[in-house]
């Protein structure tokens, strides 16, 4: 595809050898494109198991994988959770828990399911949320 590997082949056929240099990010590279292709692997069969996203007014109780604040017309504080039965849910953080990545929280949202990925849904109106168990509690 032209990337940075291709351009290391062909400097090895243009001048014979790599620098030291060149080989470390040679090698480097290599092993990010083979733990890339291994976390899609995982993704992959997580997403194989996962239930269905349900729809319509929905209790969500997961684990919050990330946290993002989003910009927009109306910027606002988000999250995805991955529920317990395996689908994920892009929702609005609501304004009565602060969670962080890991943190176990139960909400009641209205889920519409995403078009290209039946276990992927966005909440609307998230409501009576609360933190299940904080991500350090859950390591002790």
């Amino acid at each position: 595809d032209g990337g940075f590997l291709c351009s290391i082949a062909d400097s090895v056929r243009k001048f014979g050898e790599l620098t030291d240099n060149q080989f470390a990010a040679a090698e480097k590279a290599v092993t990010q494109q083979a733990e890339r292709a291994a976390r899609q692997v995982e993704w992959d069969a997580e997403k194989a198991e996962a239930a269905d996203a349900p729809t319509g007014r929905t209790q969500v109780e997961g684990e919050v994988v990330t946290t993002k604040w989003t910009d927009g017309q109306f910027p606002a504080f988000k999250m995805m959770v991955k529920a317990d039965t395996g689908y994920r849910v892009w929702v609005t953080v609501p304004q009565a828990i602060d969670p962080e990545k890991g943190d176990r929280v139960r909400f009641t949202a209205t889920l519409e399911r995403s078009n290209d990925d039946g276990t992927f849904a966005f909440g609307k109106r998230p409501a009576k949320a609360q933190i299940v168990a904080r991500v350090e509690e859950q390591a002790a």
